[in-house]
Formats: C-alpha cells, structure tokens, sequence
C-alpha cells in the first residue's frame, strides 16, 4: 500500500514518499522509480538479514524503515526527480 498516491513539493524541499505494507515474513523491500518517458529504474533495496544495498542510491534518496513502513525521503527535490515511485517487497 502506497498512501499519498500523488505527491506535489516545491523545488529544493524534502519529498517523503511512503510504502506501507504487511507482510510478517518480509525478508526484502524495493523501491524503484520510472522517470517520464523511461523504463522502470532501481533506486535500492532493504534487506532485513544484510541492510541496504544502493546500487543506484544517490545521496539525495534516504530510506527509513520502521516496523511494517519504508519511507523514501527525497532531500531537495528538483524537477529532475518527477516520476513516478513504487516499492515491493518479496
């Protein structure tokens, strides 16, 4: 469940996106992102045994995970990180 499913924020604020979700047997959380007019891009992933693993991860995408919630915080967002965000998680 991703609540907020539009999110509007002005050029250079933090933009925190939310997944919550209930799985009791989540051993790993994703979080992709596809920008206008491009395919889905991997932004990171959250393992419970191993912690993150950021192949993409930039310093201006941060991660909090609590309990059955993952947030995705976006530090002074530009227009370049307009898109559309999901998470997963197997």
């Amino acid at each position: 469940d991703q609540p907020n499913g539009h999110n509007t924020v002005s050029e250079g604020l933090l933009l925190e996106l939310r997944c919550n979700y209930s799985s009791s047997t989540q051993t790993n959380l994703f979080w992709y992102v596809q920008y206008p007019n491009q395919g889905l891009q991997f932004l990171l992933k959250f393992s419970v045994l191993h912690g993150i693993d950021d192949d993409f991860l930039s310093s201006s995408f941060l991660r909090a995970l609590s309990g059955f919630c993952s947030s995705l915080h976006v530090s002074s967002s530009q227009t370049t990180d307009s898109g559309t965000y999901f998470c997963a998680v197997q």
